[in-house]
């Protein structure tokens, strides 16, 4: 028999509650755990207290303070992949490069109307 193996899943979006409920509901027939946490203080410190596969943040202005968070986490716990969601327009248009480049392992574009 093939082994499950189990992620760790950190999600923080202050700016809408409800993404810990779809990304929960997203990926509820994998193996994974879903570490919700209320601050970047609380990611920085449950990333190094925790052994966590992924961080999935909503990127947010400014983007630069954002990006100043991606190189933090990815200093404290280089093997922790980022993933940032963020609505599509015109203005974030160019951030998925941005993003990627800086070390982040994926860029969503989110349609302002989805995960709700």
């Amino acid at each position: 028999t093939l082994m499950q193996q189990s992620f760790s899943i950190l999600v923080w979006d202050e700016d809408d509650p409800s993404t810990l409920k779809n990304v929960t509901e997203a990926i509820q027939e994998y193996q994974s755990i879903v570490l919700p946490c209320c601050s970047a203080k609380a990611v920085l410190f449950t990333i190094q207290q925790k052994a966590v596969d992924a961080v999935i943040l909503n990127l947010q202005k400014p983007f630069e303070q954002a990006f100043r968070f991606l190189a933090e986490i990815k200093t404290k716990a280089p093997k922790v992949e980022v993933i940032f969601v963020s609505p599509f327009d015109e203005e974030t248009r160019w951030l998925w490069i941005e993003a990627i480049q800086r070390g982040a392992y994926e860029f969503l574009p989110k349609p302002l109307d989805s995960w709700s």
